[in-house]
């Protein structure tokens, strides 16, 4: 069984389970497989003189939906927040209908099942909470230069809000499981009294290099220019009911296997 499988398997648990302690810990043990995977891949490509193919960063293009669709933004900030805790650098469409993902394959996989599962998820939670009407009443900010302008919360930044939370939160879940699947490997060199728990190859260090070779690949072969700018409309305040909302649905959610939302995904290897 590959990793991915393994993975995929997992978040299969998640969804099944009833009880959200269980279910985060199946989403966790996820992403601590995958990056088991990647520094175990990477320390053999260090040790190696051939080059193995799994340790050579590729470029995907994965459609986010249709042009002129709200959903978009807040579908590319969540497949970013994914992108960050698995060593994936991306380049935006200007209209946001698509991303070109740049890393090894089996990262850009384990962000593609990730997006998949929770894309739908966020976007449905949002929704219920924006007919919840929770938000109505509280004041946003917009910047006119560096002047503040106060304004209510409309629909739209209500929206982006618990969409912008809910993938913060996401983000941060996988970012702690990287961090103890950093440990446990570490760990388990040191109680077995191998080399690889030497300062010069820990698991951090391995996955700096490999983080470093795919910003050198993304720096060789992207075509963007500029940066994309993501929401731009009125911002919620931090403890706004959106935004909390919006943390509490990240912190809890199980993944499902939904189909995507905006139409049919499209992935394009270059």
């Amino acid at each position: 069984m590959s990793v991915l499988e393994k993975v995929a398997a997992l978040l299969a648990k998640a969804d099944s389970s009833e009880h959200e302690a269980e279910a985060d810990a199946y989403v966790a043990k996820a992403q601590q497989l995958a990056t088991l995977h990647a520094i175990d891949v990477e320390t053999a490509r260090r040790h190696s003189k051939k080059k193995h193919a799994a340790s050579t960063p590729v470029q995907r293009q994965l459609t986010i939906g249709e042009p002129r669709k709200h959903a978009n933004k807040q579908l590319v900030r969540l497949f970013l927040s994914l992108a960050s805790a698995n060593d994936v650098k991306c380049d935006i469409a200007v209209n946001s209908t698509y991303v070109i993902a740049f890393g090894l394959p089996d990262d850009i996989d384990m962000c593609e099942a990730l997006w998949v599962h929770l894309a739908p998820r966020m976007t449905a939670a949002a929704a219920e909470f924006v007919r919840a009407g929770s938000w109505r009443g509280e004041l946003a900010v917009r910047w006119n230069g560096s002047t503040p302008v106060f304004r209510p919360l409309t629909t739209a930044g209500a929206r982006a809000a618990f969409c912008d939370a809910f993938s913060t939160r996401v983000s941060e879940r996988l970012t702690t499981a990287r961090q103890n699947a950093i440990d446990e490997i570490d760990l388990r060199h040191r109680d077995a009294g191998s080399p690889h728990g030497a300062a010069d190859e820990s698991a951090a260090l391995v996955l700096a290099e490999k983080s470093a070779t795919v910003r050198a690949f993304h720096a060789r072969q992207s075509k963007a220019r500029g940066s994309w700018s993501g929401y731009s409309g009125t911002r919620a305040f931090d403890d706004s009911n959106a935004r909390t909302a919006g943390r509490q649905a990240g912190d809890t959610v199980k993944l499902r296997a939904d189909p995507a939302l905006g139409g049919k995904r499209e992935i394009r290897q270059k």
